[in-house]
């Protein structure tokens, strides 16, 4: 005996579209963890550029007796309409002054006492500011003396923004370059801000613009609560 075949089903429409959104939601989960997985994995390797800076400045300090040279003149120009940066400067000096001695040349330092390379950078790490364009923003505008030319490489961070670089020196206990760069204040909050007004006062100060490339205008540049910095609470 033989039985009536059943006709074939296809799918209907509904059943069409259930099936393409479980495909845009497990797309859109994917998406994001693979997107959070990076950005956690550049917070960390910024991280971990800071901290080599800090070794590599204070390695300087000990040949030396002061850090390196702060910034750059340079300034990011980000056109930002929320947390404008205003100013926040590279570091070139500091660059130039750990890997090539501030003569620009290791092979004929400007001080004997130089015994660098003291920081281990790649070449992928390091941007020529007058080509920098990030996130198709203008490039760093570039004002610095017409013999310091060498100083116009920086290190970035991981989203392609150069470091900002301030010392505290020249002298010690000296604040003359957190006035001139305009440094990261104390808030006002801070029972220490009367008396020591700095982060990091008698040391430097490092800032990233993290991941969103932005932070607050002068002297609370660092202080976005994305930005990647070594400024510690301040409290």
């Amino acid at each position: 005996m033989t039985h009536p075949r059943s006709p074939r089903r296809g799918l209907t429409l509904l059943e069409l579209l259930v099936v393409t959104l479980i495909i845009a939601i497990l797309t859109t989960i994917a998406v994001v963890t693979v997107t959070g997985l990076t950005t956690r994995a550049r917070i960390s390797a910024t991280y971990g550029t800071i901290r080599a800076m800090e070794i590599a400045a204070d390695r300087y300090e000990i040949d030396f007796g002061e850090f390196p040279v702060s910034s750059t003149g340079t300034t990011f120009d980000l056109n930002a309409t929320l947390n404008p940066v205003t100013p926040a400067n590279g570091n070139g000096y500091f660059l130039l002054s750990v890997l090539h001695s501030l003569s620009g040349s290791a092979a004929n330092p400007l001080d004997s006492r130089f015994a660098g390379p003291l920081l281990d950078v790649e070449t992928r790490q390091i941007g020529e500011v007058e080509s920098l364009d990030v996130w198709g923003l203008a490039p760093m505008n570039l004002t610095r003396p017409a013999s310091s030319t060498a100083a116009t490489q920086q290190l970035l961070d991981a989203w392609g923004n150069p470091f900002r670089y301030v010392r505290s020196g020249p002298g010690v206990g000296s604040t003359q370059d957190y006035t001139d760069f305009v440094g990261t204040e104390f808030p006002v909050t801070s029972p220490f801000a009367n008396l020591e007004t700095w982060y990091n006062y008698g040391r430097f100060q490092i800032v990233s613009l993290g991941p969103n490339g932005t932070t607050f205008a002068a002297p609370n540049i660092g202080l976005d609560e994305d930005d990647i910095t070594n400024l510690g609470s301040g409290l």
